[in-house]
């Protein structure tokens, strides 16, 4: 226990505070998901725009492979396609150029996850001199 509690600090004590920022802003978005809202087409495609361009530019500036790219969309391909037969279907109303969105945990849950996830990228970057 007493390693985990060193590992936790050890993350916490190198992580850039630029990470906590985004953190609290990502919270207060996957928040935001929780209530019902009415967006216009552009919201609505704003985020997963914005993260597919950033997903891609940060493959090619790490990586800078054909091969990694071509990966990323087959990847992004199978992963549409499980979310589309796997995710529950829920309706969407329109009216007067809004769209009307139930509220879910869910993006919340993945934005936490995901960001989890690259918790020792970002903190790693910190020592790599990458920002």
């Amino acid at each position: 226990m007493q390693n985990l509690i060193n590992a936790i600090g050890t993350i916490v004590s190198h992580t850039p505070m630029w990470v906590f920022a985004l953190l609290a802003g990502l919270i207060y978005l996957g928040l935001s998901q929780t209530k019902d809202r009415q967006l216009s087409l552009g919201r609505v495609l704003l985020m997963p725009a914005v993260m597919t361009i950033w997903s891609v530019i940060s493959l090619n500036s790490s990586l800078h492979s054909p091969l990694a790219l071509m990966l990323w969309g087959v990847s992004l391909l199978l992963t549409v396609g499980l979310a589309w037969f796997l995710l529950p279907k829920t309706p969407v109303s329109y009216q007067a150029g809004l769209y009307h969105i139930k509220g879910s945990w869910l993006p919340l849950l993945l934005i936490l996850g995901i960001l989890s996830l690259n918790m020792p990228w970002l903190t790693h970057s910190r020592h790599r001199q990458i920002f």
